[in-house]
């Protein structure tokens, strides 16, 4: 092979990494925010938006 086929091999496999790298950092960073939107939550409603037992619960105001 010549250079310039190594040259294609390597621009292919350099930008195939920096979408794995920019795909994990991704994940990571949603990861995160998703940790710190359940946390912020102070109703006692479940982070999902779903239906609690204590939306059932008549002595609750």
């Amino acid at each position: 092979m010549d250079t310039t086929t190594y040259t294609i091999l390597f621009f292919i496999g350099l930008t195939l990494a920096v979408i794995a790298v920019a795909t994990v950092i991704g994940l990571i960073v949603a990861q995160s925010a998703d940790g710190k939107s359940a946390m912020r939550r102070s109703d006692g409603a479940p982070a999902h938006g779903g239906r609690s037992v204590q939306d059932d619960d008549p002595n609750r105001s």
